[in-house]
């Protein structure tokens, strides 16, 4: 009787936590350039934007209600990088990586497909100080979890918020932007 007690528990624990797991597709039939120049190739994508044309990429896949995301990002130049997270016709969460105020920030991305200069960028809400330097690697993981947003860097919790005020939590699509050189992998 007691082994049902402990194996029950466990069981719905392993549900949970493989519930807000997401496999993001590798294909490039399974993402849009938007703007800009995007290499897509196996594991990695390298995007070429420009200060007056920021380069954009968006998957083609909507985001579950609650996901976790992983990459590595190297900003080789530029000062942003950006994940358009639950990006619904013009509206997203964003999440950027800032070199010029070194800061991770959040906030409302408002999107339009048609101005190929600079799709993407909004106001921010969220603002966390953090050394972001060019040329260097940075892992990055995303969870969103019933309104809960959390992000890491290199393992370290940047940001742990509530969301749900924002009214930005609706599933949507996952983008990417970056305002110059940018090597991203490990996507998943």
């Amino acid at each position: 009787m007691k082994t049902k007690h402990i194996v029950l528990p466990l069981f719905i624990l392993l549900l949970f936590s493989c519930a807000g797991s997401k496999n993001i597709s590798l294909e490039k039939s399974d993402w849009k350039i938007i703007s800009g120049n995007w290499t897509l190739d196996e594991y990695t994508y390298i995007g070429n934007g420009k200060s007056l044309e920021w380069a954009t990429l968006t998957s083609l896949e909507k985001l579950p209600k609650n996901y976790s995301i992983e990459l590595d990002v190297n900003m080789l130049d530029g000062s942003l990088f950006e994940l358009m997270l639950n990006l619904n016709q013009d509206e997203y969460l964003r999440a950027y990586l800032y070199t010029i105020e070194n800061a991770l920030k959040i906030g409302r991305g408002r999107f339009d497909e048609t101005n190929t200069e600079r799709p993407g960028g909004g106001s921010t809400f969220i603002e966390k100080p953090i050394e972001i330097q060019n040329n260097t690697w940075y892992n990055v993981k995303v969870k969103l979890y019933k309104d809960n947003l959390s992000i890491f860097i290199d393992d370290v919790l940047i940001i742990d918020k509530q969301i749900a005020k924002y009214e930005l939590n609706n599933p949507g699509y996952l983008g990417l932007i970056t305002n110059g050189k940018t090597i991203v992998k490990n996507l998943a």
